[in-house]
């Protein structure tokens, strides 16, 4: 930002929301589950009148889960988390040899694949998965006068030939009511301010001489629009009506190039699935169909988005679906490395498949599947991993029954609980 502040702006959420969001969730923490003895047993300090039965717990998982017996036991989870898992053979049919020991996440790199320490740079990705957010109630964000503002700093006479969807000319803080750089009260509540083009340095210098928080687009116009043509236009939409007309959600990229996230109602969509190039889908619905089985691989799960649905089983085979369509780009990944640069080498070698992983509504089932590939092939901590896909689809939302799930995932990964419930950022 201008400030040079690494943190988007928040909006206001009363003390007592907080306070009641925050208890939840540590109630929640507090809890016992049931799942195969042999798998975990959790040693802590957590007294036994602070535990409670979770309602939605994995309550009578199925016996066939990784070859598990069918004997189970009440296992107290603690909510710091920081307990050992230790691991009963006798009582399993198959010995865990060894864990893997879980990475950081990367830094932020640019487009080029060069560490970027200025928060206020953004990357053409980031730029995307705010142009194509959607609000709780599945609507665009750029139907909120409030959401983004958008100043292209080219030319007028270049900026007229086309420019990301609902930009603004820079003379606009000159001109339009709403955005008059004379009244800094109307700059201040947007959300986001974005600025992009040659002859920014004019602009930037206006914006941080008002105290005005800004993020800056790291590279040229010409390459968004070869990566994103679809969120291009000549058409000018300053009026909520016209955003309306030629404005629709798209799905999040998550890795960019890579893996993006989304809904039913796009995946059904074949302006969506051209526009980003999707070879491959993971379909987590009960009854929306595989709309292109002639040029899609489709791999399909049908399970409900309710908290006893096994989604447990399905991880070990959906990311090796995905690692089988990206040709195991993640097997090269390194610690340094930024995860969204990946795409980019995936392409560079010749591999240009691109996952969409969805269910109804982007939320909760494709996140548990994403969080999974994330925590596998990244070797991430779920918390690591939910942080990274929360910032980039701020819906995401899995149930409690997944994140039961998911924290049992981590264990059989890394041979302990590293994530805290509570901690969890939905």
């Amino acid at each position: 930002m201008g400030s040079g502040s690494s943190k988007k702006k928040l909006r206001h959420v009363s003390t007592s929301n907080l306070l009641q969001l925050k208890n939840d969730k540590l109630s929640r923490a507090r809890r016992s589950i049931s799942f195969p003895s042999y798998l975990a047993s959790i040693e802590g300090n957590v007294e036994k009148d602070d535990m409670f039965l979770h309602k939605k717990a994995l309550e009578d998982f199925p016996s066939h889960i990784d070859n598990l017996t069918s004997k189970t036991t009440s296992l107290p989870l603690t909510p710091n988390g920081n307990t050992d898992a230790v691991f009963n053979d006798m009582n399993s049919p198959k010995k865990l040899a060894s864990f893997s020991e879980p990475s950081s996440l990367p830094p932020r790199v640019d487009d080029d694949g060069d560490i970027v320490e200025d928060a206020q740079l953004w990357s053409l990705a980031e730029l995307y998965n705010t142009l194509i957010a959607e609000c709780w109630q599945g609507k665009p964000q750029l139907e909120r006068d409030s959401y983004l503002l958008l100043l292209d700093c080219r030319s007028s006479e270049d900026y007229k030939m086309d420019h990301i969807v609902t930009a603004r000319h820079h003379t606009a803080l000159h001109t339009q009511f709403g955005c008059l750089l004379d009244v800094p009260g109307q700059l201040e509540s947007f959300d986001f301010i974005v600025i992009y083009g040659d002859g920014n340095n004019n602009i930037k210098e206006a914006l941080q001489n008002r105290n005005l928080n800004f993020y800056v687009l790291n590279l040229p116009y010409q390459i968004f629009r070869s990566k994103y043509p679809f969120l291009c236009t000549v058409e000018i939409a300053n009026t909520l009506d016209k955003r309306k007309e030629i404005f629709k959600t798209w799905p999040s990229e998550i890795l960019d190039k890579c893996i993006y996230q989304g809904t039913a109602e796009q995946a059904l969509d074949d302006t969506v699935i051209q526009g980003l190039g999707i070879t491959h889908i993971i379909n987590v619905t009960l009854d929306h169909p595989n709309a292109f089985p002639d040029t899609i691989k489709y791999m399909r799960i049908r399970l409900d988005d309710v908290a006893s649905s096994d989604l447990l089983t399905w991880l070990p085979k959906t990311t090796k679906f995905i690692s089988a369509a990206l040709n195991d780009c993640h097997a090269t990944f390194k610690v340094g490395d930024r995860a969204d640069s990946v795409g980019s080498g995936v392409e560079s070698s010749g591999n240009r498949n691109r996952v969409l992983i969805h269910c109804n509504l982007g939320r909760s089932r494709s996140s548990t599947v994403l969080l999974g590939y994330l925590m596998e092939a990244r070797k991430w901590t779920l918390q690591n991993a939910c942080d990274w896909l929360k910032e980039r689809r701020p819906t995401v939302k899995p149930n409690s029954g997944f994140l039961d799930q998911l924290l049992l995932y981590e264990r059989q990964l890394y041979g302990k609980q590293l994530s805290d419930f509570s901690e969890l950022p939905f």
